[in-house]
């Protein structure tokens, strides 16, 4: 990932990683973490540490903006 323009970005899904099995692709941007809003809050890479890992097994919902789509994923 990548923070850009203060929206975290997937720069590239870890192959084989649980980011590529939920069919994350470069490009996308999320914007929410299990419904807070992480977009134009001055994230930090410590704070996308914290929103998206946990212990092994663990799930976060996550709302992403994808483009050509005209809705949120």
């Amino acid at each position: 990932f990548n923070i850009f323009h203060d929206t975290l970005v997937v720069v590239a899904p870890l192959s084989g990683g649980p980011s590529e099995a939920v069919g994350l692709r470069t490009g996308d941007k999320i914007v929410k973490v299990d419904g807070q809003n992480i977009a134009g809050v001055g994230l930090t890479n410590l704070d996308v540490m914290k929103h998206l890992k946990g212990p092994k097994g663990s799930e976060v919902k996550i709302e992403v903006v994808r483009s050509g789509n005209p809705k949120p994923l």
